[in-house]
């Protein structure tokens, strides 16, 4: 029975036609009308596989349900220790099946006009970082563009540089501009991790900015006090209350703006317990002035530094976004330059070489000063 029925399968499988092929040639006959998958899911697919095969797979991936609004991930970002600490950002794909990027640029570039403004204004919105990532199918690297960051330097204004007026005149969606180097390989994925956590950090630097851009000027009087001070002497509390709010602002700017590394304030804190110790002095939560000249000594060439890129972001490569964000700052900048850029700063505040006009620093505090340095353009593009 078992070698028939075996008989009988063969014999029904060399047929020239099994049934569901009669029932699916029976069913064409009737009607050729079946849903067609769209080419754009198909993209979709792919952009998102390919996404995810170009971040890390410890990386948490979350689609978004409706993607009517200009969202279609969250990503995770999680720490090589595999700890997940919140950070998150939200990514708009798109696709291409061959992304063409510019040939003359010294960098390569490539520009989006499909995303709507009411889109943009929603991303700036957002109380997350958001990029656009373009993915493309031929080579299958994904790209990304910070949006936040390049809308703070102007890149989305209406009155942008002049260059762009024609392009965007027929096609009046903000012009996205997406560079070649910033892309998921894993060669270039901490840049995309040191845009994300400035993006994360941006509501502390542009604070840091402006409590920077005009403290500074107080800055000069305050090291000539402290100088004059024996070493074993320790300051006052708000005189360390002026100083620690210095090095935090020093702090923030130099690591974001300039990407240093100083060390976090209760460094200095350990330093003058040691030297309390070494020295056989009263332990005291107030630094002595010997950890204060230290913590000059660190700070002040970099802190300048600093601001000298902070100086450049508010009055040039970020100015509308400043002059929304803090709308008398940059008035006064112009105005009055500020006394990082006197020509005698040094000699006069930390070399203590001016006896005779700085017998009353604390006087100098609250004053401005009258001469400044005359190559002012060539440090502020240097």
């Amino acid at each position: 029975m078992a070698t028939r029925t075996f008989g009988a399968y063969n014999e029904r499988a060399s047929s020239p036609e099994w049934p569901l092929e009669r029932e699916t040639r029976n069913k064409e006959q009737v009607s050729s009308e079946y849903p067609v998958r769209a080419d754009t899911h198909i993209s979709e697919s792919k952009s998102l596989a390919l996404l995810r095969q170009s971040l890390p797979s410890h990386w948490i991936i979350r689609e978004v349900g409706e993607r009517d609004y200009g969202l279609d991930i969250y990503v995770e970002i999680v720490g090589v220790d595999k700890r997940l600490r919140g950070d998150l950002v939200a990514i708009q794909l798109k696709s291409q099946a061959k992304v063409e990027f510019s040939k003359s640029s010294t960098r390569k570039y490539t520009t989006l006009y499909t995303i709507k403004r009411a889109t943009l204004n929603y991303w700036l919105g957002m109380p997350v970082p958001v990029f656009v990532c373009l993915v493309c199918l031929s080579t299958e690297r994904c790209y990304w563009v910070n949006i936040k960051r390049r809308y703070r330097e102007g890149a989305y204004s209406r009155t942008t540089r002049t260059q762009l007026k024609q392009k965007q005149a027929a096609a009046p969606n903000p012009a996205i501009r997406i560079e070649m180097v910033d892309n998921f390989s894993l060669s270039h994925l901490n840049r995309f991790l040191r845009s994300y956590e400035i993006e994360r950090k941006w509501p502390e630097i542009e604070v840091a900015i402006e409590r920077g851009l005009t403290s500074y000027t107080s800055l000069g009087p305050l090291v000539l006090m402290c100088k004059r001070n024996h070493p074993k002497q320790h300051c006052s509390t708000t005189l360390q209350y002026l100083i620690n709010s210095h090095w935090e602002t020093f702090r923030t700017l130099s690591m974001y703006l300039e990407g240093g590394s100083p060390t976090d304030l209760s460094h200095w804190y350990e330093e003058n317990a040691r030297y309390a110790k070494a020295e056989r002095l009263t332990e005291s939560y107030n630094f002595y002035f010997h950890t204060v000249w230290a913590m000059f000594n660190e700070m002040l060439n970099g802190y300048r530094d600093c601001l000298i890129t902070a100086y450049d972001m508010v009055t040039t490569t970020h100015k509308e976004y400043f002059d929304q964000r803090f709308p008398l700052l940059r008035t006064h900048l112009e105005s009055r330059p500020l006394t990082f850029l006197a020509d005698d700063w040094y000699p006069r505040y930390f070399f203590d070489e001016y006896e005779n006009e700085t017998k009353h620093p604390e006087k100098l505090f609250f004053e401005d000063f009258t001469e400044y340095d005359r190559v002012l353009n060539d440090l502020l593009r240097s």
